[in-house]
């Protein structure tokens, strides 16, 4: 499946600066993709009932790592916290925290401990201003002054669109946001069988065969022990033979991310059709959603965003060109209540298309799968931009946002 396919599958389509044509290219290796988080300090407290660790990771999921480090330590993987979330194929310096007092790190392959402290508060999901990146580009020649260009006139343009990357929705099997989908609708068997097969994108024997016959004892036999997530659902589907508990079984950061797929492929393709109706990301249409962001382009966190009407539109444009404020777009849940705006029309249409009830994000019984909803800025503006060696960039971005989408942006076919 070519790349363009792929991302229309989870929402992506269009790009804020068609005349962007750099002939480099970008493939997501430890080498060539390295992340640090910028995390708010938390302060270090001989007697305090949390451990706090820096690490260093290469080539780690951080839902298996925690995993793993838990198995390791023997201690519930609910003891295990962190800031953020990072790809896969890179290098992450990353924030962790464990409840307790540990003394001891275990070895492991493709990890360094940084730090290491006692602190009378963890570290929690969002503890951070943003992401610092160092980005290797590939080019038979030396483009770093065509990058900076690219740079610059995605800062005049008010950035990059905020769009969420195919890690998201699962790097080689993007089906995050079908599972999350079907399990909004309530249908659970389908909602297991996207996990563990999807033709589209698997063409391994043992995932195919499961589609057919459903027995987990037998899948057990098959998939491979690497497969950890997988083995988890399996064995919970044989253990108590309902597909709902079995999806409840895995991690609780997991299970979140399914029906936060859902809400980030609703985004996405708000955000595609956004793009064409707009010159610019700063600009600001009647009836949206605005908020001020900070110096990282992160909404502030302690205000609900407001409309703009014909009294505050020409302010708001100004402000937007001026980086002090972002339109954004629902992240759709419980608690949303879609307007007439132009994103929120798209919304509606995409939920009615799908069969999926606003109340639906209320999952009954089940808090894990359930989401109220929330916003998201349309754009994101690097920061700190420099070329540190020929083709290689080191810039910074707002929580959440990617560089990869930064990259697709820049790096247009």
């Amino acid at each position: 499946m070519l790349p363009a396919e792929t991302e229309r599958l989870v929402g992506i389509e269009g790009h804020a600066i068609s005349s962007l044509h750099i002939q480099g290219k970008f493939e997501e290796t430890p080498e060539t993709f390295i992340v640090e988080e910028i995390a708010k300090k938390i302060p270090e407290s001989p007697s305090g009932r949390y451990t706090i660790l820096k690490i260093r990771l290469k080539n780690w999921d951080k839902n298996r790592f925690v995993l793993f480090l838990s198995s390791r330590l023997r201690i519930p993987r609910n003891a295990i916290t962190y800031a953020g979330t990072k790809d896969k194929h890179s290098t992450s310096i990353q924030y962790f925290s464990i409840r307790g007092k540990v003394s001891s790190l275990p070895p492991i392959d493709g990890i360094e401990y940084l730090e290491h402290y006692h602190a009378e508060y963890p570290v929690r999901l969002g503890d951070l201003y943003g992401n610092t990146f160092t980005v290797k580009v590939e080019s038979s020649k030396d483009i770093s002054d065509l990058i900076a260009d690219g740079f610059n006139m995605m800062d005049g343009a008010g950035g990059f669109p905020n769009f969420f990357g195919l890690q998201r929705f699962g790097s080689m099997r993007p089906v995050t946001h079908l599972v999350g989908k079907y399990i909004l609708i309530g249908d659970f068997r389908q909602a297991f069988r996207e996990y563990i097969c999807d033709p589209a994108f698997d063409s391994e024997d043992y995932r195919l065969r499961f589609c057919s016959h459903e027995d987990p004892e037998r899948a057990l036999e098959e998939f491979p022990e690497n497969l950890t997530f997988e083995r988890m659902l399996l064995n919970s589907l044989r253990n108590t033979g309902s597909f709902e508990r079995a999806l409840g079984s895995l991690p609780r950061t997991l299970t979140m991310m399914f029906v936060h797929g859902y809400q980030s492929y609703v985004f996405n393709r708000a955000l595609s059709e956004r793009l064409k109706m707009v010159d610019a990301l700063y600009n600001v249409l009647p009836g949206d959603r605005v908020i001020p962001i900070d110096d990282y382009s992160n909404p502030a966190s302690n205000m609900q965003p407001f409309v703009c009407d014909r009294h505050n539109f020409e302010k708001l444009n100004r402000l937007s060109r001026e980086n002090k404020v972002r339109p954004v777009i629902t992240l759709p849940g419980f608690n949303t209540e879609l307007t007439d705006s132009p994103a929120d029309r798209i919304i509606g249409e995409i939920l009615e298309e799908d069969d999926v009830d606003l109340r639906a994000f209320r999952v009954s019984g089940n808090k894990k799968f359930s989401s109220g909803g929330s916003f998201r800025a349309v754009a994101m503006v690097p920061q700190n931009f420099k070329i540190i060696s020929p083709n290689t960039m080191m810039f910074q971005l707002g929580r959440g946002a990617y560089a990869t989408m930064l990259l697709r942006e820049l790096l247009q076919e």
